[in-house]
């Protein structure tokens, strides 16, 4: 009876993230270049690009991932947004109706707006060739994009966050690099999103 009632006290315990170690380390994932020109850079207009990001938090003495790490991820830009795995949902295909166009997306003023059908609210990875669609808290944000991102690591000790890049900021002809931070308090570790070297 002891036992389960110690298990059943850490399991309680174990719902919120925790302080890491002072021997955890963090890593983030590689840097991503895009392939970005004007067009895709218009802030709040229905085309970006979506990047899946995991962070791995480990014990640098044992060399074990660490599970259910308080990490805290901020982006430095405006433009690219942080979205948690909760955000995006894998759907079907999301078939368009016969006679409908992508404008059919768009508000009085050429904006895309998902709400004005429901088939407008999904995105398409052209990696995994899958489509996924914003939950109803994320699809109609009204403007608000978040750049910052509190969550534990899963029992793998990774913490994926979904990285929205929306718009980029222009510097002269091209654009810059946003870096996207991963800290654990003592620690912290970062990757950037930016322009392909054609751009």
């Amino acid at each position: 009876m002891t036992s389960l009632l110690l298990l059943a006290t850490l399991t309680g315990c174990m719902s919120q993230p925790i302080d890491a170690p002072f021997s955890a380390v963090i890593q983030a994932p590689e840097s991503v270049s895009l392939a970005w020109d004007d067009s895709a850079n218009g802030q709040f207009d229905g085309i970006g690009a979506l990047i899946l990001a995991d962070f791995l938090v480990y014990d640098s003495e044992q060399g074990v991932p660490l599970e259910n790490i308080a990490v805290e991820v901020t982006s430095g830009g405006s433009g690219v947004y942080l979205l948690p795995p909760e955000a995006l949902k894998l759907v079907d295909y999301p078939e368009m109706p016969e006679g409908a166009s992508m404008s059919d997306c768009e508000d009085e003023n050429g904006n895309f707006d998902n709400e004005t059908n429901e088939w407008c609210a999904w995105h398409y990875d052209t990696i995994s060739g899958n489509y996924y669609s914003f939950s109803s808290d994320f699809a109609d944000a009204g403007g608000y994009g978040p750049t910052y991102v509190q969550s534990g690591t899963d029992n793998r000790g990774l913490l994926r966050v979904y990285v929205y890049v929306d718009a980029l900021p222009a510097v002269e002809d091209s654009f810059a690099d946003i870096s996207i931070v991963g800290s654990i308090g003592h620690a912290s570790d970062f990757f950037e999103v930016g322009p392909g070297e054609n751009n």
